[in-house]
């Protein structure tokens, strides 16, 4: 039997405050990228489906649900691209404005 104690996990190597590691950047970057193109598409869609379809009675009040889901898709995915942003200033280590 080992004298160690298997539940103490060694500390890890102090890293400087003002570094960002690599990769949380690079998650950033293409949650950005996506969420830029996949707001040019929906945007392009609807303009596209109000400018080309002509519809009445029940079909007239579907497109109105299908456009308000796109647009609130648009909405929360730009809130979710926030709350990632706002989660990676408050990363441990890192400093962040008061307010």
């Amino acid at each position: 039997m080992s004298d160690q104690n298997t539940l103490i996990r060694p500390t890890e190597p102090e890293t400087d405050s003002r570094e960002m590691p690599q990769p949380r950047r690079r998650i950033r970057m293409s949650s950005v990228l996506a969420t830029i193109i996949f707001s040019a598409v929906e945007i392009w869609a609807v303009i596209v489906v109000l400018v080309m379809l002509r519809v009445d009675g029940v079909l007239k009040v579907a497109l109105c649900c299908a456009i308000a889901g796109a647009l609130m898709s648009i909405y929360l995915a730009w809130q979710d691209l926030r709350r990632e942003v706002v989660a990676d200033e408050r990363m441990p280590g890192r400093h962040h404005r008061e307010t």
